[in-house]
């Protein structure tokens, strides 16, 4: 997506959204009763006879192992939904003391009435099986609820022979699983080549080899099947196995088939949100580039729909005008005008968005922009000209106009020493500014940055760093002890620094690796760093964290170093590359990434966005990589939570990264995740949309299939998971 498209979507979208996820903890699930006092025990017991008969909820369902045989003994732990919002969850207490387990048919059944009018799902643990999740309850679950079979696949071992491409048995060859079980097993041949390993589910799994001077290897085993003969070649072997990329994956059924259906959808959708039944904004933004005459044909029922917006008619205008802009600009610009003329002077701007539009020749740019300026000072709140006029000089430099966008910044820091001068927004708005006077007037630059926020000496760096990389390090090294005191700075330092030292890289790559070194080395702690090296049952926190993050954003980092290098030093890449990769290799853990929303980076998905470069670099070396990514891969988190969702989100699209190499191992890691998505679609609430887009990118059919099983009840914005899965699909 181009950077336009990007702060138009930024714009357009900025009023309208807020965060759906929320920071979350792993909910500690505790056994029913175990470990509550007397007192605990009598509040629960009651609780639950007060509950109505009318608005209880007994769950019960029944655990299997693969062959239908019951798993009696199995530990269960129930949890609730704990928000609407997401899938974080809490223990549910109970009146019995005794632990909540399954009975000798493997059945279980909830000894209290369970509250209804939310959403319960149970873990189910039993020694020398692989956990499982029960399907979620509906809210509007009432009254004996049996839920689909649990079945849980038996951990077992499988026993094979590794040899060399001559069929010579290789001893001391270490093997291992990882991923696919709730711990990591190892085993080494023997003499005779042979190994046995436990611990893999016994539906199947990857198992890998290493030894020096071989190639590392995986390979996809079936338990029931047994693994045979692993083959490894050497690094000089003369027929080497590399990676290459697959054909993209195509629907079956025939194209105008595909596009009459999505129309159908589209037009289904639309009726559904002008009617009020159904709320997406971003459905009715995409429509605005595909449909913009629709958007114009039911402009008033559409700003009808959308109340909320504050001025909706204006916004539409303007998402339509920038639909129709690239095929006629002139209409685009009336259009543009119609919104803007009902709208200036009201408090917070207009929406002048036209000159973001994709396509446009660069005099109708000019054009665009001019009349954007002359709108934006009719506005009556100085704050809003500052963000619109600063917007507009930042496209004239990106258009290399750098003196037709002089008068437009010396007019904002006019505008800008109009107000409190300490403030923190005032201080906020001398930092952007300086960012974009970095490349026209840099001692104007550095004189701005004195009296602005020292996150502001990141973003000063970031313009600089393709063209000017010199200077950019040196705005970074004068800046250094001002970003380190500040916990902000330094955190936004620490993101922004894969964008600076990808542009640096461009034209020095040297520097770039010297300015990464210097802002993430200092902070790494050996000590620290070994015990990253080592899986934990819980998930780590604090310095331990911070430890973590620091080697995750120095790889990647990195990488994106290699991407700059490969385009024309594929050799000295080739050294950043392995570089990146030996940072990664070691780490038994991911951060979970806490902010506005939460995001679960992992080594493997680190390593999995290497994968290009390296089939670019070295096919045969790639194939080694694609094989490590997958044992790079880490167990989920016990228990439901929406930590354990964003580990499936990570799994879905590492899955989307290694089909580009091999879509059926791909399908293999997105199964799963499939599975749980599926049921979380019951719990109520609003699905996330990476599921449904990455089983579309990966495999159409099958995507159909899955979203043919998804719930038609509406969720809480009136539209239904399948609704929402068949809106990405279309």
């Amino acid at each position: 997506m181009s950077s336009s498209r990007v702060r138009r979507r930024v714009l357009s979208r900025s009023a309208v959204f807020t965060s759906r996820t929320a920071i979350c903890t792993i909910a500690i699930v505790v056994l029913p009763g175990v470990g509550r006092s007397t007192a605990a025990a009598n509040d629960s017991e009651a609780v639950a006879s007060r509950i109505p008969a009318a608005d209880a909820v007994r769950v019960q369902f029944r655990v299997t192992d693969s062959a239908g045989r019951p798993v009696p003994d199995a530990r269960v732990r129930l949890l609730k939904l704990a928000s609407q919002e997401q899938t974080a969850t809490e223990p549910v207490a109970g009146r019995s003391q005794a632990p909540a387990v399954t009975n000798a048919d493997g059945l279980f059944r909830t000894a209290d009435p369970l509250p209804a009018g939310t959403a319960y799902v149970a873990e189910i643990i039993a020694e020398g099986y692989v956990p499982g999740l029960s399907r979620w309850t509906r809210p509007a679950d009432r009254g004996d609820i049996e839920l689909p079979e649990v079945v849980l696949p038996k951990l077992v071992s499988v026993a094979g022979r590794v040899v060399n491409r001559e069929g010579k048995p290789l001893a001391g060859v270490r093997l291992f699983q990882s991923g696919d079980a709730p711990e990591r097993t190892e085993a080494v041949t023997d003499a005779d080549g042979r190994f046995r390993l436990g611990g893999l589910p016994e539906g199947g799994g990857f198992v890998f080899a290493e030894k020096a001077g071989f190639r590392f290897h995986g390979q996809r085993v079936d338990a029931r099947d047994g693994v045979g003969d692993i083959i490894l070649e050497t690094h000089d072997s003369p027929t080497r196995r590399v990676l290459r990329p697959t054909a993209l994956a195509r629907p079956s059924i025939p194209e105008a088939q595909a596009k009459a259906w999505a129309e159908q959808v589209r037009k289904s959708r639309f009726e559904q949100i002008v009617s009020g039944e159904a709320t997406s904004f971003s459905f009715v933004d995409q429509l605005s580039q595909t449909h913009p005459e629709l958007l114009l044909e039911r402009i008033n029922e559409l700003a009808a729909a959308f109340p909320h917006l504050g001025r909706p008619r204006e916004l539409f205008l303007n998402l339509a005008a920038i639909g129709i802009a690239e095929a006629d600009f002139d209409e685009a610009q009336a259009l543009s005008r119609l919104a803007n003329r009902s709208s200036i002077g009201a408090r917070g701007g207009s929406n002048v968005l036209l000159p973001w539009s994709d396509g446009l020749t660069r005099e109708a740019k000019r054009a665009a922009l001019s009349e954007g300026a002359v709108i934006a000072r009719q506005l009556s709140d100085v704050r809003s000209q500052i963000a619109y006029l600063t917007m507009f000089a930042s496209l004239l430099i990106e258009l290399a106009e750098h003196e037709q966008a002089k008068p437009l910044l010396e007019e904002v820091e006019h505008q800008i020493a109009s107000l409190p001068p300490d403030a923190p927004t005032t201080r906020g708005y001398r930092g952007r500014l300086a960012a974009f006077w970095a490349p026209v007037d840099l001692p104007k630059a550095l004189s701005l940055m004195e009296r602005a926020e020292p996150a502001s000496y990141i973003d000063v760096a970031a313009v600089l760093a393709r063209e000017q990389p010199s200077d950019a390090e040196r705005v970074l090294k004068t800046a250094a002890p001002r970003i380190e005191s500040n916990g902000p700075a330094r955190r936004i330092a620490r993101r922004e620094l894969p964008r600076i030292c990808f542009r640096m890289a461009l034209s020095d790559p040297q520097r770039a690796q010297r300015v990464a070194r210097r802002m993430l080395e200092p902070a790494l702690q050996k000590h620290r760093v070994a015990a990253l090296s080592v899986a934990q049952e819980a998930p780590i926190s604090g310095e331990l964290k911070e430890q973590l993050d620091l080697l995750l954003r120095q790889a990647f980092v990195e990488g994106l170093i290699v991407e700059a290098v490969a385009r024309t030093n594929p050799a000295k890449a080739r050294a950043y590359l392995e570089k990146a990769v030996e940072t990664v290799l070691p780490l038994r853990h991911g951060s979970y990434e806490d902010g506005s929303g939460l995001f679960f980076v992992t080594p493997a998905l680190v390593l999995s966005t290497l994968l290009p470069l390296a089939e670019r670099i070295d096919p045969a070396w790639g194939r080694e990589l694609f094989w490590r990514t997958l044992a790079a891969r880490l167990p989920p988190p016990e228990g439901e939570s929406e930590r354990r969702q964003m580990h499936d989100c990570s799994l879905g699209f590492l899955a989307l990264m290694l089909s580009r190499y091999d879509r059926e191992i791909a399908k293999d890691i997105l199964q799963p995740v499939l599975v749980r998505e599926q049921s979380r679609a019951l719990n109520g609430t609003i699905p996330y949309r990476w599921p449904a887009t990455v089983c579309v990118l990966i495999d159409p059919d099958g995507a159909a299939q899955w979203i043919d099983t998804l719930p038609e009840e509406p969720d809480g914005s009136g539209l239904s998971p399948r609704a929402r899965a068949q809106e990405i699909l279309a």
